[in-house]
């Protein structure tokens, strides 16, 4: 099943140690991306659901990091 992303909230932007980026789907799942090494992980929806919101978290990874905000369209 395919699913629409439908908000992207940048959590604990002047924390960089806490930082998360939270992604709402058009179906009501929040998807959790945040900070692994020198990469990323998520958690908080099946497999599909984190397909979905695998280009947002490779996007955001740079920002997870402490870098600058990305621009994300979706």
């Amino acid at each position: 099943m395919e699913h629409k992303i439908v908000n992207v909230d940048f959590i604990n932007e002047n924390e960089i140690e806490d930082r998360e980026v939270v992604v709402t789907l058009d179906n009501g799942t929040e998807v959790h991306i945040c900070a692994c090494y020198e990469s990323w992980e998520q958690y908080g929806g099946t497999t599909d659901e984190l397909r979905t919101t695998m280009p947002i978290a490779e996007k955001s990874n740079y920002w997870l990091h402490g870098g600058t905000k990305p621009n994300i369209k979706f």
